[in-house]
């Protein structure tokens, strides 16, 4: 037996909308929209895990989404340029797509993602920060995964911006 549970809320009267995002984007959103030159080994990453991030081509949209998955979760800290621009980014994503989908779509993918935070070391990326990454493609969880794979490809195209 199931029970469904009932209350009223008022809202004061007032409603807040939201449009979806379509832009402006930020320096490093559109960095990564463009191919990798600098990080040209994690080109197929990039353009691996935009095509599947969300449910749209638009790639203010794509970026976006990326950029939100690893400054709203617990690998936040490792890009704290970003926390400057926060207000900014806070944005409503319409084609946004379960962690779980994102996840199973690009593990068909024969690309690691591990090996691409390795590679950031190249890079003088510190170890501090491929570790954390590493922890997060290596977990359980496919949120945490899909937030690793977004914070391979944000560090790179910081990378690709500060080059």
């Amino acid at each position: 037996m199931t029970t469904y549970y009932e209350w009223d809320f008022f809202t004061r009267g007032v409603t807040t909308f939201r449009a979806c995002h379509r832009g402006p984007m930020i320096d490093v959103e559109v960095q990564m929209a463009q191919p990798f030159v600098v990080v040209s080994d994690l080109e197929l990453h990039r353009t691996t895990l935009l095509r599947y991030i969300v449910d749209s081509t638009l790639p203010a949209v794509q970026t976006r989404e990326c950029v939100l998955r690893v400054m709203n979760g617990d690998l936040g800290p490792i890009i704290a340029r970003l926390y400057t621009v926060k207000a900014d980014l806070q944005t409503r994503i319409c084609e946004k797509r379960n962690a779980l989908d994102i996840d199973t779509d690009i593990s068909a993918v024969p690309i690691s993602y591990n090996d691409a935070a390795y590679k950031l070391r190249d890079y003088a990326i510190s170890q501090q920060t491929v570790d954390l990454i590493l922890n997060a493609l290596d977990s359980k969880n496919a949120v945490l995964r899909v937030a690793g794979r977004c914070a391979v490809i944000l560090v790179a195209a910081y990378i690709e911006l500060d080059a």
